[in-house]
């Protein structure tokens, strides 16, 4: 079978500039994308063994995709006017060299590219060259996506790795999500993991709609109602039109003879010196550039072969391009220096920048003596954990700009690895950066790991770019991988292309180890400066006064962590699994037969079938048994009540009980210390981990058992803090409700006042109700939810809220107006 590769090629230019957005000519004239495409027609036979080879173009102007939606695409900014002077050089090189481009007025490279699928996919293998997703919707059986920056193939499996859901599912997870790229609105309120959930449930866009009747009354049920319409423009923008009229492939064959040959003066113009002496000298010596005799075959490379140096295997920097024929030339390339401390690195590739390995005490000294208070710094370090309490330092990297980026190795233990910077020089560096204004990516974790290596406090000024990206979008990721190609068009090396599996980082030669973690720090300080850029003055100002200090403190408090009464808790362990077994025996004596209580299955054909008791919903699986369904089959048998029992006790052993217990005991303090998320969620609130101290339940009938066993240090006291009402408050302010200000104001019972309001008194009974609406409306809360809660009914529910509406009369308005 024969096979096609096909470029995205404005995609393609795009990330080649920025990648090498820094390189001029002598006489100032851009130059970095020119010679990046020089030097990927410089390696085409070597990345890619293919019969045909088309470079797919898109149409100037509007395409039929604005007609659907105005807005598609608008919010992009113009591109660089340094982009815009080399794109038709770029261009006339593809004319030139004789290669085969498509393009057609009213439609994008996409389209052109899933034309060629449908007409081709059956009888050839595709390879497509892109970083679009979009993309991603044509693979099949024969059609790949290729990413040239990690030199790998992917397929259905590797599409479902990346982006959660498959092929299939693509064009349906970005009318859920949206594509800010495109400008693509999806469904206001849910983003990338919140569209993968759906579409594993439903397996579509019209699965999901079709279906919204067994989806929780919650905000996303709300959310997919109002944005129903987007959800299907979205659909229809993301979606390819593959029935354009594409020609014979015969002109598209791959070229025999190298293409750079027809197009000297260009490389000429651009100073690109070695690809031309190269050039020269293969000719003199009867060669093409493939390196092989004329006339001979110039397929080389198996694309996805698998062997030593193959395609589909993880490039170790898995940069934008590699070098071409030694290198761009000097005068045009990033000074090449060298990676490993002056020695040729092997598997050195051209990177944006110079990555430089140090392993001279003295020079490494010499480069931070004089950074200052005013110095702006990128840090990163590369460890052997990604568990800050336990990791220890492989090395570090930092850089001053954009040119070059610095690794300083210092425990890498491999055979023949090389004399590395003692611990003591590293302090007195690392001491000397954090004198600057130190810029990182989740810096919360390099504090950690600096303090525990070498008794460093953190710097006094500092910046996360973890944090900016989260300010700027706390919808979707924040991990460098995700948002370097999201705001700067460049694909990072990652963690497993250079780190094998069973491995750490102590393990990787320094000159891969070099390119990767020198990236870190290169990439971190771009994004800073392109974060900055993007973010609003209200939002970058919160961050230096709100967000980084704040980082500051939750470190703290992760270092200081809360102490666990060890022996109480294994008393509570002890009870508690006398309970369950005790818990056990009544719900098997109540149902009539042994089973296994934690299976839903199980459970559901004991209680519906066995017993006989009423099935509220079904899910995929079968029965549903969740806590909702069996509050409500409680008065109809005695055993409903006990697997409730059964379950409270059963999650707060295994969920808190035991893995507190062994936090504790892995502590030579008996100190649980939490991993708090600053940017763990999209609403601003703080998040934790290992454990998750925030789910420490409050109330139920164990809950006191469970915080009885956190203990204040001697002199010291816990004490349980809240806001009266904020949420409330915050609706008296925005909504200037002269009610509700006016009992604010006045001090009064909120719910109280709220029950007068609605029912004339403030019983108990009355003052309950005021407060689940009270709260409940805030967050969108209808009369079915409300009558859900309290046990009432859906037209009496409705009448408490009309009520309520009536006596606040201007929240209504309110909350209607943010829903527009």
């Amino acid at each position: 079978m024969q096979t096609i590769t096909i470029i995205d090629t404005f995609g393609f230019f795009f990330r080649l500039y920025y990648a090498m957005s820094g390189l001029k000519t002598k006489d100032g004239k851009p130059s970095g994308m020119v010679s990046g495409f020089a030097s990927f027609i410089a390696n085409l036979s070597k990345e890619f063994k293919s019969d045909y080879i088309i470079f797919a173009l898109d149409s100037k102007g509007k395409t039929f995709r604005s007609d659907i939606d105005p807005n598609y695409k608008t919010n992009r900014q113009a591109p660089p006017p340094a982009l815009l002077q080399q794109l038709p050089v770029c261009i006339e090189m593809i004319e030139k060299m004789g290669l085969y481009s498509l393009g057609r007025e009213g439609y994008e490279a996409d389209d052109l590219i899933a034309s060629v699928v449908k007409k081709h996919g059956a009888t050839h293998k595709i390879n497509i060259v892109t970083s679009d997703k979009d993309l991603y919707q044509l693979i099949g059986e024969n059609v790949k996506i290729y990413s040239h920056g990690k030199k790998m193939l992917y397929g259905r499996e590797e599409c479902l790795q990346r982006y959660g859901v498959y092929p299939e599912q693509i064009v349906d997870f970005l009318a859920i999500c949206g594509d800010s790229a495109d400008n693509i609105p999806g469904v206001r309120g849910i983003g990338d993991k919140g569209a993968k959930k759906l579409l594993d449930e439903w397996g579509s866009l019209d699965g999901i709609y079709s279906n919204l009747d067994r989806l929780p009354q919650n905000k996303q049920r709300e959310y997919l109602i109002e944005g129903k319409q987007s959800a299907y423009i979205s659909k229809r923008l993301a979606t390819l039109y593959d029935e354009l009229e594409i020609p014979p492939l015969e002109d598209a064959k791959f070229p025999q003879q190298n293409p750079l040959f027809k197009i000297r003066e260009i490389l000429k113009d651009y100073a690109l010196n070695r690809l031309l002496s190269a050039l020269s000298l293969q000719e003199q010596n009867g060669l093409d550039l493939w390196g092989e005799g004329k006339g001979a075959s110039a397929k080389s490379s198996v694309l996805g072969a698998g062997g030593k140096g193959s395609a589909a295997e993880p490039s170790r920097g898995g940069s934008i391009l590699d070098a071409a024929v030694g290198g761009l030339d000097g005068q045009n390339s990033i000074p090449g220096g060298s990676a490993c401390g002056g020695q040729s690195c092997e598997s050195a590739f051209k990177t944006p920048f110079e990555p430089i390995c140090i392993t001279d005490a003295a020079e490494l000294a010499r480069l931070c003596e004089s950074v200052s208070a005013e110095t702006l710094v990128s840090f990163d370090t590369e460890t052997t954990s990604v568990d800050s309490k336990s990791a220890k330092i492989v090395g570090f990297s930092f850089a001053f700009n954009e040119e070059r980026a610095y690794y300083v190795p210092l425990a890498h233990s491999y055979l023949g690895a090389p004399a590395q910077i003692s611990s003591d020089a590293a302090k007195a560096a690392i001491g000397s950066l954090f004198r600057g204004y130190v810029v990182g990516q989740n810096l919360k974790y390099d504090f950690e790991i600096v303090k525990n290596n070498f008794n460093i406090e953190p710097p006094a000024r500092f910046a996360d770019t973890m944090v900016l990206a989260w300010l700027l979008d706390p919808a979707n990721a924040v991990g460098m991988d995700s948002i370097s190609p999201r705001y700067l068009g460049y694909e990072t090396v990652h963690f497993g292309d250079v780190v094998k599996k069973g491995e750490t980082f102590a393990s990787v030669e320094l000159d891969a180890a070099t390119i990767y973690a020198s990236e870190d720090a290169w990439v971190t300080l771009r994004l800073y400066f392109k974060l900055k850029q993007l973010l609003e003055p209200a939002l970058f100002k919160l961050a230096q006064e709100l967000e980084f200090p704040f980082v500051r403190v939750l470190w703290q408090m992760q270092r200081c962590g809360i102490k666990i009464d060890v022996e109480m808790i294994k008393r509570l362990i002890g009870r508690n699994e006398k309970s369950l077994r005790a818990l056990t025996d009544e719900i098997y004596e109540l149902c009539g037969e042994q089973f296994n209580i934690n299976s839903p299955a199980q459970l559901g054909a004991v209680l519906f079938e066995r017993l006989g008791l009423p099935a509220a919903k079904r899910t995929k699986t079968g029965y549903s048994t969740d806590e909702s369904v069996l509050k409500d089959l409680t008065a109809l048998h005695p055993a409903v009540g006990k697997i409730l029992d059964y379950r409270e006790l059963f999650k707060l052993q295994s969920t808190y009980c035991e893995p507190l217990l062994q936090l504790a005991l892995a502590d030579p303090q008996n100190r649980v210390r939490s991993n708090f998320l600053q940017t763990g969620t999209a609403t601003g609130r703080l998040a934790s981990k290992n454990p998750n101290l925030q789910n420490i339940p409050a109330r139920g009938t164990f809950a006191k058992d469970v915080r009885d066993c956190f203990l204040a240090d001697e002199g010291y006291s816990l004490i349980s803090l809240d806001y009266s009402q904020i949420e409330l408050r915050l609706l008296a302010h925005f909504s200037r409700d002269p009610a509700l200000l006016a009992a604010f104001r006045a001090d009064e019972d909120i719910h109280a006042r709220t029950a007068i309001s609605i029912f004339g008194d403030a019983q108990p009974a009355h003052r309950t109700i005021a407060k689940s609406i009270n709260f409940g409306l805030i967050y969108g809360m209808g009369a079915g939810k409300l009558s859900d809660s309290l046990g009432i009914a859906r037209a009496e529910a409705k009448g408490y809220i009309e009520r309520y509406f009536a006596a606040f009369c201007t929240i209504k308005e309110f909350l209607q107006s943010i829903k527009s």
